[in-house]
């Protein structure tokens, strides 16, 4: 079995006390090892170099994001984002009237997507059909999947049926594995948001994922071709306060790209 670049670190400590007092150079990246006496053995000890420290800091990151790709592909195979909007990407972006407030709040979003990733911070777009919302979103989740963040993009009718279909199952433990997923996942973006029919279950169950993200700080996209007015009587105040909390609102005036693709082509 091949040794690891952390195990080959780890090989290189020292042993834990000494009887000398000098101070060690670690093979790896030259740093000097100054030791101390512990107070409790009145033995020398060296300290675990800081480069074996974020090597170890590092391979947990990884493991830890690679615990999260599985559990989505496990739980939501299909991302939506690779079967409606497989071109989405900034430098395709084609410039329209009324589109050009949403699109360069959206790319400084994305310029600045690490901090808004670890703040929490989201974005809730709102405008009429086809005016690029879902495009931009779309834009953002490709950049955070290019830098290696756990990502889950899906329209709120097909999420909220997957989840369905877990609770019908009466398979408790797979609807709050779902849950949790949907509340650890470095990026939620829930696309059409209000198209889905509203019962008091799919208003609860809304409002759960959004409450999730809210309480663990961890930042949700989201395109709605309502109203905030009428969103907020689709899902309930309660979500809505969330998300006023968690999103700046971006209002995307154009019209219609495929209705004017349309009329070209007829």
């Amino acid at each position: 079995m091949a040794t690891t670049a952390l195990e080959k670190k780890k090989s290189a400590t020292w042993p834990a006390s000494s009887d000398s007092l000098s101070a060690r150079t670690c093979p790896d990246c030259n740093l000097t090892i100054e030791p101390f006496v512990s107070t409790v053995t009145g033995r020398v000890i060296y300290p675990t170099c800081t480069c074996v420290l974020e090597a170890e800091r590092l391979e947990e990151e990884r493991l830890i994001k690679q615990g999260k790709l599985a559990m989505l592909e496990r739980l939501f195979k299909g991302c939506a984002l690779n079967v409606t909007l497989p071109d989405a990407a900034f430098n395709n972006w084609v410039e329209r009237p009324g589109a050009e407030t949403a699109y360069k709040i959206v790319y400084e979003y994305a310029k600045d997507l690490p901090q808004k990733l670890a703040t929490g911070q989201g974005l809730l777009l709102f405008g009429p059909p086809g005016c690029g919302k879902s495009y931009l979103v779309a834009a953002v989740a490709r950049q955070a999947i290019s830098n290696g963040s756990s990502v889950l993009f899906e329209r709120a009718p097909k999420l909220l049926m997957r989840l369905r279909a877990a609770f019908s199952s009466q398979n408790s433990a797979s609807e709050l594995e779902m849950i949790e997923a949907l509340g650890k996942v470095d990026l939620l973006v829930i696309d059409d948001l209000g198209a889905e029919k509203r019962t008091e279950w799919s208003e609860q169950a809304i409002y759960t994922i959004i409450d999730e993200r809210y309480s663990n700080h961890q930042p949700i996209l989201i395109t709605t071709n309502l109203s905030l007015e009428e969103l907020e009587q689709k899902i309930g105040s309660r979500t809505m306060d969330r998300l006023v909390g968690s999103c700046r609102f971006v209002e995307n005036c154009a019209t219609s790209y495929r209705q004017e693709q349309a009329l070209i082509c007829y």
